[in-house]
């Protein structure tokens, strides 16, 4: 097969995969064990040709692969977000880390694969393996128990210790698994010796119990540790992660849905290449279309720059300041963690998810921030336009403690409930109501003397 179809030749293994899940056409435990290993096959087959094209400096495939590797993570994503029923407080932590090759496969792999077998048929769960994701950056694999309230996470750490060939050519092969927990509670029992839990501070390869784990090993204790923190915060209670408070909330969103929107631009667009409509004067849905594949000359298109203009978005008056953020379904090179529902799982037609995945179509939103910030304004925040970087919010509001007390507090990482807003179609109240629930849930620990114990660590109480 020439190098020009190699990225269509994975392409097409890759829709096969996404149709299993599409059509829910896997059987049992091990059909869905078996999605994931293919997948993970397919990622390392990908990462390798990306290596060849990267020596052979072809500049196209080495693009063309890049994205396709990108929509293979992606689908990992999703099956995360099915295995983990959707539970954002469960994928959300477990993300907070740096980025994660492709896991390439040698001893360590192998035997990590081989554990999580044995682990699933001694009533650990069903196994899932964060390689196969760009979602989930802690921990190795998570035993998923339909009657349980959370995945159990594990980091693995597995040594091969003998290889001997069989009569009929297989091979047997004896590994030493070490397993490091985040629970607390008694650990699953496979053998007695693995009954370790991360605060033992297991050592990897000895498997003594003790406080002798390298560095990297006591870092991923600490973020293991830290994620099922956050995983299990009870909702409205102060909490410190590492001495840093933080508060999970619990919110309920009155929030328009922009769906309809969405569905009736992408039937226009499929039935003669682009459509887009304006919505609350904040977002513009655009979807583009070509049946043999999209071209750059496709998507640049005047009627989308006459729709923009044409629109009331970028209609905001002195002082305040207009922006631009441009967001595309799919993203084609995603480096960091897309905090959304990934587009596989978006309630559309068959037909259009194999769409976007095979590059016929493409939807974009194009977005006003400063529309963004104007509405937190309305609700008596101070809001502004981050000047310089990526399109981001400056969103700050003022709360007074149980001794009459004035703060400033700053409201950070709202960029995730924006990416949210905008990939999931939702209204604009979405993110207002965000925005309100932390105020309102720090206002209430303020009010109830639950300070976190250092008035410094907001700004100085005026």
């Amino acid at each position: 097969m020439s190098d020009e179809a190699l990225d269509e030749q994975y392409l097409d293994r890759l829709e096969a995969l996404v149709r299993q899940l599409l059509e829910i056409s896997f059987r049992n435990a091990d059909d869905l064990w078996t999605l994931q290993t293919d997948l993970l096959e397919l990622q390392r087959n990908i990462q390798a040709s990306i290596g060849d094209a990267k020596k052979a400096k072809d500049r196209n495939l080495l693009a063309s692969l890049r994205a396709v590797l990108a929509q293979a993570r992606r689908f990992g994503d999703a099956l995360a977000w099915v295995f983990f029923r959707s539970e954002r407080q469960h994928i959300y932590p477990l993300g907070q880390n740096t980025r994660v090759p492709v896991a390439q496969e040698d001893e360590g792999s192998r035997g990590a694969l081989y554990a999580a077998a044995a682990m699933a048929q001694q009533g650990w769960g069903f196994p899932f393996l964060h390689d196969i994701t760009n979602c989930l950056r802690i921990g190795d694999i998570s035993f998923i128990d339909p009657n349980a309230s959370m995945p159990v996470t594990v980091e693995v750490k597995s040594q091969l210790l003998d290889e001997q060939p069989n009569e009929d050519g297989s091979v047997s092969a004896s590994y030493r698994v070490s397993m490091l927990f985040a629970d607390n509670g008694p650990a699953p029992q496979l053998i007695a010796e693995t009954n370790a839990r991360l605060d033992e501070r297991s050592d990897p390869v000895t498997g003594d119990f003790s406080l002798r784990a390298s560095r990297r090993v006591k870092r991923q204790v600490e973020r293991m540790i830290s994620a099922q923190l956050h995983q299990t915060a009870e909702s409205n209670t102060v909490l410190h992660d590492q001495d840093k408070p933080f508060v999970s909330l619990d919110v309920e969103s009155d929030h328009e849905s922009h769906w309809d929107v969405v569905t009736r631009v992408i039937e226009a667009a499929r039935a003669s290449g682009y459509a887009s409509e304006a919505v609350e004067d904040t977002f513009l849905y655009a979807a583009f279309y070509e049946p043999d594949g999209l071209t750059v000359a496709a998507v640049q298109r005047e009627e989308l720059v006459r729709d923009l203009t044409g629109s009331n978005i970028l209609g905001l008056k002195a002082p305040h300041k207009d922006g631009i953020m441009i967001t595309s379904v799919p993203s084609v090179h995603e480096k960091g963690v897309d905090y959304s529902i990934p587009y596989y799982l978006y309630p559309l037609e068959h037909s259009v998810i194999i769409d976007l995945l095979r590059g016929r179509l493409i939807v974009v939103v194009i977005s006003n921030p400063g529309r963004f910030a104007e509405a937190l304004r309305a609700e008596g925040f101070q809001a502004s336009i981050k000047s310089d970087g990526p399109p981001d919010l400056l969103v700050a509001t003022d709360i007074t403690d149980n001794v009459g007390r004035n703060y400033r507090v700053e409201l950070h990482n709202l960029f995730i409930p924006m990416n949210e807003m905008v990939r999931e179609f939702k209204g604009l109240r979405y993110l207002v109501n965000i925005a309100r629930a932390m105020r309102d849930g720090v206002s209430a620990s303020a009010e109830s003397g639950q300070m976190w114990g250092r008035p410094e660590s907001l700004t100085k109480p005026e």
